[in-house]
């Protein structure tokens, strides 16, 4: 069991019986999967989560860092890389949680940045799945969902645009969310 003394209270961690598991891949990345595990076990509260690292078939060098890394997670280690689905969806059988979140590892969440995704899972049963407003970090809009046109090519809601990011924040309906961040039922998946 890794320590948590450095993170200080992670409160709402649960090992046995998560209602979220957050499933974060790993491959040759270990600082930037650091720096994404710091902020979810800093700013995930008001539901009880379950961290799983799905290394994807990391180097030695990569692995000896992820070892390191000193705070409450799981890690599922693959001897060659998966890549993004079969990696996400070994992570999705390892988990215990009701909702799954897939991440990327080069994520870093902000505060309350669960509840939006859990509550709306709830309020509109009918969604497959869920997904964040997604800011740079110099806090311009990155993408608020995306479109599907008739003729096939997509529109990202506020790409390349100098939109105030709270005109994307209200729930919206959309056709696809990006899979940096997405959250959906363990039933429907």
């Amino acid at each position: 069991s890794r320590s948590t003394k450095a993170l200080g209270p992670i409160a709402d961690y649960e090992r046995a019986h998560p209602s979220v598991s957050i499933i974060v891949l790993n491959f040759n990345k270990a600082l930037l999967t650091l720096q994404c595990l710091t902020s979810l076990w800093q700013y995930t509260v008001g539901h009880s989560y379950e961290v799983i690292v799905v290394d994807n078939g990391s180097s030695d060098r990569d692995l000896a860092i992820l070892n390191t890394i000193r705070g409450p997670y799981r890690t599922v280690l693959l001897t060659v890389n998966r890549y993004f689905g079969e990696a996400n969806n070994i992570g999705a059988e390892a988990a215990k949680g009701d909702i799954l979140v897939f991440m990327n590892n080069d994520i870093v969440v902000t505060p309350g940045w669960l509840d939006p995704l859990i509550r709306t899972l709830h309020e509109f049963p009918d969604a497959g799945a869920v997904g964040p407003t997604f800011l740079y970090p110099d806090g311009r809009l990155q993408e608020a969902g995306a479109l599907v046109r008739e003729d096939g090519w997509t529109i990202q809601r506020g790409k390349y645009s100098d939109s105030d990011p709270s005109l994307y924040a209200n729930t919206e309906p959309v056709d696809y969310v990006s899979a940096a961040t997405v959250a959906i039922k363990a039933s429907s998946f």
